[in-house]
């Protein structure tokens, strides 16, 4: 684990300082030296503004500005290279509507509390090692919001000219209809 992500400098934003020590002593384990603290969003952004990060770990909840605002901040900000850094977001509360909620602001990746070593490594590696399309709009900035699976189609297969038997298929509703068909 060090040998990938002990060469990053990372922004730690949470505004209880035990829950700081706790993920600055996960991210020591993984080899990582370089980390950033902030009590708060305010803070977040003006350490943001003058460090080079490789990766910012936030938390939702915090006073006087939330994680989510924090994340839409650090996305709209003038530096269109720096606003690409990606965001994890951790929270207590891992409901659909705090998911879609830091989706929609920008966040890479989603951390339920409480963390577990491997489920932050796992996050951290998959916000540097699989980065989605960057995707600026007036309503949105931030990675893609969709995670594909799929092959991308080109404009043919989408008219029809692919056979069905190009299609890989989905095993669990694939089975379940040729069960049927049998």
């Amino acid at each position: 684990m060090k040998a990938k992500l002990g060469h990053l400098k990372v922004l730690l934003v949470d505004d209880n300082l035990n829950t700081r020590r706790l993920i600055e002593t996960m991210l020591k384990s993984f080899g990582i030296e370089n980390i950033l603290h902030a009590k708060d969003g305010e803070e977040g952004l003006r350490q943001f503004r003058e460090a080079e990060l490789d990766i910012v770990i936030t938390d939702l909840n915090m006073a006087p500005m939330d994680g989510l605002t924090f994340a839409r901040r650090l996305r709209r900000g003038e530096d269109s290279a720096k606003r690409r850094v990606p965001i994890i977001a951790m929270t207590a509360q891992a409901d659909k509507d705090s998911v879609v909620g830091a989706r929609d602001a920008g966040v890479t990746e989603f951390l339920a509390k409480p963390l577990s070593p491997r489920a932050l490594h796992d996050r951290m590696m998959s916000a540097i090692s699989r980065q989605r399309e960057f995707v600026e709009t007036k309503a949105y900035v931030g990675p893609d919001r969709r995670r594909r699976r799929e092959p991308e189609v080109v404009p043919e297969e989408r008219r029809g000219q692919r056979r069905a038997s190009d299609v890989p298929k989905d095993t669990a509703i694939d089975t379940a209809a040729d069960t049927a068909a049998e």
